[in-house]
């Protein structure tokens, strides 16, 4: 297992996200330590092979924190020598506005001038690109001096397929990468196993790692059923799976229907409606509930 710091892109982050509650004060080690075990289970970022591929499955419940795990995932990969992030993130515009907006806390925690941050990047971006790799190839090998690029994409071929293509014109031989899907049990699989032709997310995913030599995918879901039940063969069957804690105060099913069931509030069937008879509110038996 590779030795990993935490350098200043880690602590920064660290810092920020305490700093506006969007983790508490006690859960500074819990996110970093499991942080640094998933990156532990990566793809090292220096190898003497010319291809070093890994895929993970990283499990948390439904809205506890797996956000925040990205994050600060992304901020020890870049203190370690990571270069090249990317966020598979949800197959509509809201979702990828809303996962740019929360990946953007990297340089809001680390420095500006540290990330560059693309979306849905095209062929005009190329040159910026060229210059990031020639950049890591005959600058500084300090990860705390060079710069990452994170880069978030929608999770749709029209999108994939360019990101893949414009990848493929640069040399990233030995360039360590980072691929998180996010909600990888929606539309990553291949739901066409005995098709000789594969769904097409799926055929855009595989062509957006090939142009990653070296690279691990990460597979994040708070369901990971289909992604556990797949073939072993499939290129998307996980080497490795880690495992994000809620946070303090989470609650989740847990609570209300184990812990807490006076917390649920039950409808009646005679209240239930259907697509002919929308409500206009709550139904009457919610009134005043608590």
């Amino acid at each position: 297992m590779m030795s990993l710091k935490i350098g200043k892109a880690g602590t920064g982050l660290l810092q920020y996200l305490v700093e506006r509650q969007v983790v508490p004060d006690s859960g500074r080690d819990t996110l970093t330590k499991e942080s640094l075990a998933i990156l532990a289970e990566c793809a090292p970022p220096k190898s003497t092979l010319n291809k070093a591929i890994r895929v993970g499955l990283v499990c948390g419940y439904v809205q506890s924190g797996k956000t925040v795990s990205i994050e600060m995932v992304s901020a020890l990969a870049k203190d370690n020598g990571y270069r090249i992030i990317i966020l598979i993130a949800g197959v509509t515009t809201n979702l990828v506005g809303q996962s740019a907006g929360r990946i953007d806390h990297l340089r809001a925690g680390a420095g500006g001038y540290d990330w560059v941050m693309l979306t849905n990047p095209r062929d005009g971006e190329r040159g910026q690109l060229e210059s990031l790799v020639q950049e890591w190839r005959h600058g500084t090998q300090d990860p705390d001096n060079s710069r990452a690029v994170v880069i978030t994409v929608m999770k749709n071929v029209r999108h994939l397929g360019p990101l893949a293509e414009l990848l493929r014109g640069l040399d990233l031989r030995g360039t360590p990468a980072l691929i998180f899907d996010d909600e990888a049990d929606q539309a990553s699989l291949n739901t066409r196993p005995r098709d000789p032709k594969p769904s097409p997310v799926y055929a855009s995913i595989e062509q957006l790692r090939a142009a990653l030599p070296h690279h691990t995918l990460l597979q994040y879901t708070a369901t990971p059923q289909a992604p556990l039940l797949i073939s072993r063969i499939d290129s998307l069957s996980a080497d490795f799976a880690e495992l994000v804690s809620p946070g303090e105060g989470y609650a989740g099913g847990q609570v209300f229907f184990n812990r807490r069931p006076e917390l649920v509030a039950t409808i009646p069937g005679n209240e239930i409606f259907d697509r002919t008879n929308l409500p206009r509110g709550a139904p009457n038996s919610q009134h005043g509930a608590r």
